[in-house]
């Protein structure tokens, strides 16, 4: 990341983030390829209520079988951080589309009133 507000502001590992985003990041590394759906973010955190759905693409082959997600404190790659920095800044609203591949946020989607 080049951006000095982003690396000042953003988190470097899991064990600074919140409960919800350390399980945001986890559904992530769940779906491992596919989208999360209908993300609420309610003052700067992903909201699970209502739950987000989860649309996964599974390749049928001896290779889509994969270990469990990593469930112990990790470093956060940048595309972990800029997502969270979406969120941060973003407040309230919804997050339409969260594309994921290879367990990290690629591309995000985003709802918001117009002002």
């Amino acid at each position: 990341m080049k951006d000095t507000h982003l690396e000042q502001t953003t988190p470097r590992s899991t064990q600074e983030l919140c409960e919800s985003e350390l399980r945001l990041l986890s559904v992530c590394q769940q779906i491992r390829f596919g989208s999360l759906f209908g993300l609420l973010v309610t003052d700067g955190k992903p909201s699970f209520n209502p739950p987000p759905k989860m649309r996964r693409s599974l390749k049928l082959n001896e290779k889509s079988v994969r270990p469990k997600p990593n469930s112990s404190g990790f470093a956060l790659k940048d595309k972990h951080r800029l997502l969270l920095h979406v969120i941060r800044e973003m407040r309230y609203g919804t997050i339409d589309r969260i594309d994921v591949r290879n367990g990290l946020p690629e591309e995000v989607s985003i709802e918001s009133e117009i002002d």
